[in-house]
């Protein structure tokens, strides 16, 4: 915790960090993450990575397509994209991020038609934004679209 002082009448302001919530369904996923579909990994641990960077203080850009299946969410030195794939119905999620000098990739192509791309990049958005202003990581929006 670290502690603000005003030195005229020794006032203190102390700075809080908060620590990210997980929904039980959430804590769960994480408990059998292997099992899970690669997509769902992917943002899982993203929805992690870039919560704790909004927590610890890091500018956490969010960008947000309403008239194309597109997602991003980026610090200076971690992005997750969503994007459809040129001439193609197939769509790319993709996340990296630099770790102690390596860059760490993980990505997969999904195939599905331009509603439905539409929808998971919007369960994206209100997920990461749900993450990083509220500090809740809930994975139930994706998870519906790898369930049967």
């Amino acid at each position: 915790m670290e502690t603000l002082t005003k030195n005229e009448k020794n006032e203190k302001i102390e700075v809080v960090r908060g620590t990210p919530h997980f929904v039980a369904e959430t804590e769960e996923a994480l408990s059998r993450l292997r099992e899970l579909p690669l997509p769902v990994q992917i943002v899982l641990r993203a929805l992690q990575h870039f919560t704790d960077k909004a927590n610890d203080g890091a500018d956490v850009q969010v960008h947000y397509k309403e008239t194309e299946a597109f997602f991003r969410v980026s610090t200076r030195k971690s992005t997750l994209l969503f994007e459809r794939l040129p001439a193609s119905r197939r769509y790319q999620l993709y996340f990296e991020r630099h770790v102690a000098g390596a860059l760490i990739v993980k990505k997969v192509t999904l195939e599905c038609n331009e509603e439905i791309a539409m929808k998971f990049a919007r369960a994206l958005r209100e997920a990461f934004l749900v993450a990083l202003v509220e500090g809740i990581v809930d994975v139930r929006r994706v998870l519906e679209f790898f369930t049967s």
